[in-house]
């Protein structure tokens, strides 16, 4: 896929959009080989999975400093809306690293659609919560 390689994400989007589309059929069980098994497809796969990854931990990362600078208000300064900046970050930095963690699963599982068994509920189920707060930093996958 020449236009991941020449950086033109917008393109890539376009085409998982349209892929998308094309494989959205009530009742059909390969929605995830019909997008990513083009000739294109382990590339646009790989595209996304890094994509993901560094939303989870770009979400991750400002949720530890945020909350590391709430410590520093409430420790340093005595200012308890300190406490309300962490609290906030955490929630925020939660629901961020948790989309991202459900689409990583959805990924590595090969599962998008409900009929594939890849909707939120069968991720509760499966993902164990602890997941969500790791960054994957070894450079191997984990928890998949």
């Amino acid at each position: 896929m020449s236009n991941l390689k020449a950086g033109r994400f917008g393109d890539a989007g376009n085409t998982i959009r349209a892929n998308w589309q094309k494989a959205a059929k009530e009742g059909r069980n390969d929605q995830f080989f019909e997008i990513f098994g083009g000739p294109d497809g382990p590339e646009l796969l790989q595209w996304n999975l890094r994509r993901f990854l560094l939303k989870k931990r770009t979400a991750l990362g400002c949720m530890a400093a945020f909350v590391a600078y709430g410590v520093v208000c409430v420790v340093v300064f005595q200012a308890l809306s300190g406490m309300l900046g962490m609290l906030g970050a955490v929630m925020l930095g939660c629901t961020f690293a948790t989309d991202a963690q459900f689409r990583l699963w959805q990924l590595r599982n090969h599962r998008l659609s409900r009929e594939e068994k890849g909707g939120f509920q069968h991720f509760w189920r499966e993902q164990p919560i602890w997941q969500i707060l790791n960054p994957e930093l070894g450079g191997r996958r984990h928890g998949s």
